[in-house]
């Protein structure tokens, strides 16, 4: 399982590629919460409702987890999960 971070996740993480291989069944959820440092899986799920942190893109293989089951999606070794931060200007 390849995690790539981008924009600042890189410095909270201390490097842009995670790759970890993963032996069973996973979520999304489950790999930022097990694969990914405790401080840096706090700043991209919340706390309170469980949700993605506004302002974060999670793709699966280039696809929206939204389109997909969410945070629930299934994962496999295979897969690769970037977590994008999105900035907007006006």
């Amino acid at each position: 399982m390849r995690v790539k971070l981008y924009g600042y996740l890189r410095s909270l993480a201390g490097g842009f590629e995670i790759d970890e291989p993963i032996k069973r069944k996973m979520t999304v959820l489950e790999v930022i919460n097990e694969l990914l440092d405790p401080r840096l899986s706090r700043s991209l799920i919340s706390p309170d409702s469980g949700a993605p942190s506004s302002g974060l893109l999670f793709l699966l293989n280039g696809k929206h987890v939204g389109l997909l089951n969410g945070l629930d999606t299934p994962v496999t070794d295979r897969d690769e999960l970037a977590i994008i931060p999105v900035s907007h200007g006006g």
